[in-house]
C-alpha cells in the first residue's frame, strides 16, 4: 500500500507533526506502542482498519481519497504479481531447505509441474513450484499434487 502509506506521511510532515505527536492526537496512552504503529503503517502500508481511521480523520484526510488510494495500491499490487519470473523450486526449511530454478528448456506448464512431482518424488521431502508470483503448487513427497495456491491482491 505504498499510495495510501506515502500520502499520509507526506500529509503528517506538510502539517508539521511528529509520529509522537500524530500518536499522542489520535489518542494512544501508551505513546511508544502508537508510535510503532504508525511507523509500521508508514514502512509497510499495513494497518487495523481502527488505526487508519483515526489516522484519517486526525490528518483530516477524506474517504474518497482514501478509497482512490488504496485502488492504486491495488492496481499496482495486481500488476507486480502479473510480472513474469523464471519458475523454481523450494524445498522445506525442515529438509535441508534451499531453491532451485526449473531447468530452461521446460516450457511448458505441464512439462514443468512433471519436473517438481519428480523433484519431490526424488528428494522424498515436500517441495513447493513458484510458478509466479501468484501462483505456487505444493507436491507431497511422493510426487503427488498437494495444492495449488493462487494468490489475489488484497488477500495477503
Amino acid at each position: 500500500m505504498r499510495c495510501v502509506r506515502d500520502y499520509f506521511k507526506r500529509r503528517r510532515l506538510e502539517r508539521g507533526l511528529t509520529v509522537p505527536q500524530l500518536a499522542r492526537m489520535i489518542g494512544y496512552q501508551n505513546v511508544s506502542r502508537g508510535i510503532r504503529r504508525i511507523m509500521a503503517f508508514e514502512e509497510t502500508g499495513h494497518a487495523h482498519p481502527k488505526l487508519l481511521m483515526k489516522l484519517t480523520n486526525a490528518l483530516d484526510i477524506d474517504q474518497a481519497t482514501v478509497a482512490r488510494l488504496a485502488y492504486a495500491d491495488w492496481c499496482e499490487r495486481f500488476k507486480a504479481m502479473n510480472q513474469p519470473i523464471e519458475p523454481y523450486l523450494v524445498r522445506r526449511l525442515l529438509y535441508g531447505g534451499g531453491t532451485r530454478l526449473v531447468p530452461r528448456h521446460l516450457h511448458s506448464t505441464e512439462a514443468i509441474e512433471r519436473y517438481a512431482a519428480h523433484f519431490a518424488k526424488r528428494c522424498g521431502t515436500e517441495v513447493c513450484l513458484i510458478l509466479s508470483q501468484r501462483v505456487r503448487m505444493w507436491f507431497n513427497p511422493d510426487g503427488t499434487l498437494k495444492e495449488v495456491i493462487e494468490q489475489v491482491p488484497g488477500g495477503e
